[in-house]
């Protein structure tokens, strides 16, 4: 088995008794808007960061972008990631080499400036490698009106 990322776009995250997620308005692959540029009042990101327990992070960054430029940033410090590690090899104990552990990480982004159609991306770098997770597409609606652009005067 191999590594993987994957990001779940929605409205807000709540957490519940029981160390349980609601997630409220989840976005499959875009988000239409009623006109751009638009402030969301908020936008939150999911990302589950998957890795066999034979193949322990020994390093995780993961990073939001919003077109080319980077709105969020988080990295695991050295005694989380030791303990990730010392997670994974009870679990390679008892479950065996094709268990898996997975990262979790919430991103709330309140409020979030669009000013273009654009896309909302993931990527994690765990040192060795870097993952992409599935991407949010933020566009226009089809029915949406487009905002009224400045003309110049003769």
């Amino acid at each position: 088995m191999n590594r993987y990322v994957h990001a779940i776009f929605c409205d807000d995250i709540r957490q519940e008794a029981g160390a349980k997620q609601t997630l409220v308005g989840i976005y499959r692959d875009q988000l239409q808007l009623p006109a751009i540029p638009v402030v969301l009042p908020r936008l939150c990101v999911v990302v589950d960061v998957v890795t066999p327990v034979t193949q322990p992070f020994d390093h995780l960054v993961i990073q939001a972008s919003l077109g080319e430029q980077q709105i969020a940033r988080a990295e695991l410090a050295a005694s989380d990631l030791r303990s990730l590690r010392e997670t994974a090899s009870r679990l390679r104990e008892s479950s065996g080499p094709e268990a898996r552990i997975t990262f979790s990480a919430n991103f709330v982004f309140s409020p979030l400036q669009i000013d273009h159609a654009t896309l909302l991306g993931v990527r994690v770098d765990t040192g060795a490698e870097e993952l992409r997770a599935n991407a949010l597409r933020i566009v226009l609606a089809p029915d949406a009106i487009p905002a009224p652009t400045s003309q110049r005067m003769h």
